[in-house]
């Protein structure tokens, strides 16, 4: 008994210290919001729908829950306006663009009559239109909060009207949003929350990011609040175990506390607040209650310090000493077992408005028959969902945008990931994976490396880190581009990397200009991996090889042409070029394809002529010596037989070589035996480019191109020669 009592006084001295902070913040001018979580906004706005499944199960255990009372109390406004965060309405959205799930209701009346029954409540009242008056008070004087719940969830006959009612009476609202959520993915407690979230729900990854973030959003207000900014106080209903669960394995429901005027505050809330809360203001539904007042700070104080007391005491608690405490009149015995079994709605409700809303929500399922039949109200009812529907799109773009990408870059490591080859080790990723190309600024390769480390090779909290950082780059990157070169420089890298061309695309052509040469050509090649936009990719291209031709002296003119080469070679590829002398039957090359061939092996021999000696130097041999394999110019053999013999002489050298370096001899010996008169000289060569071949391939990490070119090899040295195969004909 002594437990009981001791627990009892410590619950309801929880609660009478949330009731005097919400006082105290009043007094002091703060404006307090509250917040819900989607599960209970769908049940607020669902109703009996939410409980009574389309297959008859009715989720009894659910409906007999505190927070279904909540939910409940939300609906009729006695808890003021109710709010959503961002994320939340994001999925709010989702859920409200697929009708929740639920098929259209025609005439809600049975579906109603069933509800009602399966509460439990019906008794000898079979319907609700007969309930009022001295009979309402007799049947359910012992059963009120059942009896409000089952009202409740009956009104207005559809989610529909239930929403329109909602919104009308402004009992939920869709606030907009400010603040940068680039820099809430970015956060400590984003990342804690989020992976403790993903622990306990592996499977629901949308949800899971929801709630971090807003749980990261709850935090930034808190900390504006004890920066001193003049804010409204949040209050949210956290309203499951898991949700709970995940605050504390993350270590961060101490940051869900602050001091404000020298007083701790904090923000997450249960059912049992928001049931106290209606209790100790009946006012609120515009009763006239003349129960004990709760809003006398003074008396309230006076009475916690009371409880308070017996508490802290080393003595056992007894019944007569907790008998002996009374607030206006009222034992605290009789107080604290009326708040425990919701004595306001008997008391209040049921007597006041309960005939009332009985009676309304009788008129309602009934009305909701007729009116569905209406093409008026449907076309009504239609305007306010739509309405709905805008008012959370608009208030969620920016969320989703960072949301969308974040999780594309998630999606696409993880497909990068599980088609790499790890058989070599990664002396250099910025290298390896062929960025050299667009000389990026020497500043962001330390960054960019290391994000590409952790995306290819680290756990899954090195990839959500790198994903995070990468969407941090782009933000700071929008925000301020002349300021930002190297986050954008790591963001284009990274999507260059992953495949990511429309994105990279679309978010380069919103940053105008873009502040580095580089920048340029990563995005015109992004354009040009797109194929649809080639001549978009051209203007680009032409504009920087004219800087190149002016000198500019803003930019590096050798680090430009190692660019505009490989840009003219891919531009000639996309404008029709095809290598002749591995396809026989290829039409011959003309027009604007080999001028622009052309051009891409002049660049990449300016290069690598003025370039120190260096990795650049050996990766612009590699490129003319590329260029000049894939060319139509069989009178360049000379100049491209002492690119091969100079690009073997750099194999032996592991911080020159990688492995395209591998994969562009084997082209280069496959392309030497096409012209070869013996089947002897023709094989010997061919298993000099297929030995070639392999190399890369094992040192590739799963690259398509030369994976794609082995297979070609093996393929041809299967079919054999010409000379073999006439033999074996």
């Amino acid at each position: 008994m002594t437990i009981n009592l001791q627990e009892s006084l410590s619950w309801f001295l929880r609660t009478v210290d949330l009731q005097i902070e919400d006082l105290r913040l009043e007094q002091a001018g703060y404006e307090t919001v509250t917040y819900f979580d989607v599960p209970d906004v769908r049940r607020t706005i669902l109703g009996m729908y939410a409980l009574l499944m389309p297959d008859g199960t009715f989720k009894r255990g659910l409906f007999e829950d505190d927070v279904v009372l909540v939910d409940c109390l939300a609906g009729t406004g006695w808890l003021g306006t109710i709010r959503m965060l961002a994320p939340h309405q994001s999925e709010l959205l989702t859920l409200l663009n697929l009708d929740f799930g639920i098929s259209s209701v025609s005439d809600p009346q049975p579906f109603a009559h069933r509800f009602w029954e399966l509460t439990g409540l019906a008794g000898s009242a079979r319907s609700l239109g007969g309930l009022h008056g001295e009979e309402l008070l007799r049947l359910y004087a012992n059963s009120a909060p059942g009896l409000f719940k089952a009202v409740q969830c009956m009104r207005g006959g559809t989610w529909q009207r239930r929403l329109s009612v909602l919104r009308r009476d402004e009992h939920l609202r869709f606030d907009p949003e400010s603040g940068l959520f680039d820099e809430l993915a970015a956060s400590l407690v984003f990342r804690e929350v989020h992976r403790a979230f993903q622990k306990l729900r592996p499977a629901r990854h949308a949800s899971n990011f929801a709630d971090g973030m807003a749980v990261a959003s709850l935090v930034k207000r808190i900390r504006e609040l004890e920066s001193g900014e003049r804010k409204p106080v949040p209050r949210f209903f956290a309203s499951t175990k898991t949700f709970h669960i995940a605050l504390a394995r993350s270590g961060v429901s101490g940051e869900l506390t602050c001091r404000l005027d020298g007083r701790l505050i904090s923000v997450v809330r249960t059912a049992d607040y928001f049931i106290a809360k209606a209790a100790f203001s009946p006012s609120k539904k515009g009763v006239n209650d003349s129960r004990p007042g709760y809003d006398n700070i003074e008396a309230l104080h006076e009475l916690r310090d009371q409880i308070a007391s017996l508490v802290a005491s080393n003595h056992p608690i007894s019944e007569a000493a907790i008998a002996k405490i009374a607030f206006s009149g009222t034992p605290l015995p009789q107080i604290i077992e009326d708040l425990r079994t919701f004595s306001f709605l008997r008391e209040v409700w049921l007597p006041f408005t309960g005939s009332t809303e009985i009676s309304r929500t009788a008129e309602e399922l009934t009305e909701a028959a007729r009116l569905a039949a209406s093409d008026d109200f449907k076309n009504e009812i239609s305007l306010v969902i739509d309405r709905a529907r805008k008012a959370l799109e608009d208030n969620i773009q920016e969320y989703r945008r960072v949301a969308s990408l974040l999780g594309s870059l998630q999606r696409h490591a993880d497909s990068v990931r599980s088609r790499i080859k790890t058989t070599a080790p990664n002396l250099d990723l910025y290298r390896d994976c062929g960025l050299l190309r667009f000389a990026l600024p020497d500043t962001a390769i330390t960054k960019i490396n290391a994000v590409l480390s952790a995306l290819f090779e680290g756990g899954p909290e090195h990839v959500e880190d790198a994903c995070v950082l990468v969407l941090n780059s782009i933000e700071t990157g929008r925000r301020k581009p002349a300021e930002a070169i190297d986050e954008l420089a790591v963001f284009g890298a990274v999507l260059w990397v992953l495949k990511m061309h429309r994105l990279l695309v679309e978010t380069f052509h919103s940053i105008n200009p873009l502040p580095h040469f580089s920048l340029k050509l990563i995005h015109a090649a992004a354009i040009i991996e797109r194929s649809h936009f080639v001549d978009e990719a051209e203007q680009v291209v032409c504009e920087l090889e004219q800087a190149l031709i002016k000198g500019d002296r803003t930019v590096s003119d050798v680090d430009l042409a190692v660019g505009v080469a490989y840009l003219y070679f891919h531009l000639s590829m996309a404008k029709g070029f095809r290598v002749t002398w591995r396809d026989s039957d290829t039409a011959p090359n003309a027009g604007v394809c080999i001028d622009y061939m052309q051009k891409a092996i002049l660049y990449a021999r300016i290069a690598y002529d003025q370039l120190p000696v260096g990795d650049k130097r050996v990766y612009a041999l590699n490129q003319l010596l590329y260029y000049l394999v894939e060319g139509d110019d069989s009178e360049a053999k000379s100049e491209m037989d002492e690119a091969a013999r100079r690009l073997i002489g750099f194999k032996g050298r592991p911080s020159f070589w990688q492995a395209r370096y591998d994969d562009t001899l084997a082209r280069y010996f496959h392309r030497q035996a096409t012209s070869e008169t013996t089947a002897e000289k023709w094989r010997a060569l061919m298993t000099t480019a297929l030995n070639y071949a392999e190399e890369a391939s094992s040192r590739g990490h799963g690259d398509e191109e030369i994976e794609s070119y082995l297979g070609l090899l093996k393929i041809e040295l299967a079919r054999g020669s010409s000379w073999e195969r006439t033999r074996r004909n």
